[in-house]
């Protein structure tokens, strides 16, 4: 008996359609928290003075996966952008080969009219990549921060116990 491989096989319509919906409600949410300055969306504060190594620890955990969080969402943003372009860029040269016209510029302006809800869609995914992106780095910029707290801290306990001594 002989065995087949087969391959998986996608439909990129139904991954779009999945992008679209996840994506979509994320950056909805993103930006509504954003604009309340809600604390969901700000990487996590330690008070420095008297935060103990067990709460620079606690921090640096929420920090990380905070930083995780943005990671994925800026992941997830970056492919809808990049497979609604390829879905863009395939409508509009099928509508630029059935566009009438007797020139390239009336055939390019009737296929930019018709692929103009795709074009919309790519610059939508376009700018919440870019958003999460720039809210992945400053996740990033908090997560090192959180670490070097600690570093600094564990850094006073020793220096304390030594002056004990």
């Amino acid at each position: 008996m002989e065995a087949t491989e087969t391959s998986p096989t996608f439909d990129l319509h139904q991954l779009h359609l999945t992008y679209q919906g996840l994506i979509s409600e994320q950056y909805k949410t993103t930006l509504k928290a954003l604009m309340n300055q809600s604390p969901d969306f700000q990487p996590p504060m330690l008070d420095v003075a008297d935060a103990t190594i067990n709460e620079a620890a606690v921090h640096i955990q929420r920090c990380s996966v905070y930083h995780a969080e943005m990671s994925r969402l800026a992941s997830l943003a970056k492919n809808a952008a990049n497979l609604s372009e390829g879905l863009y860029k395939q409508r509009f040269r099928t509508a630029l080969g059935k566009a009438p016209g007797s020139n390239a510029a009336e055939r390019e302006a009737w296929a930019a009219t018709e692929t103009e809800e795709a074009y919309e869609t790519f610059l939508f995914y376009q700018s919440a990549s870019q958003l999460f992106d720039s809210l992945e780095k400053a996740a990033r910029v908090a997560a090192d921060s959180s670490r070097k707290i600690a570093d600094l801290i564990h850094s006073q306990h020793i220096s304390e116990a030594g002056n004990k001594i």
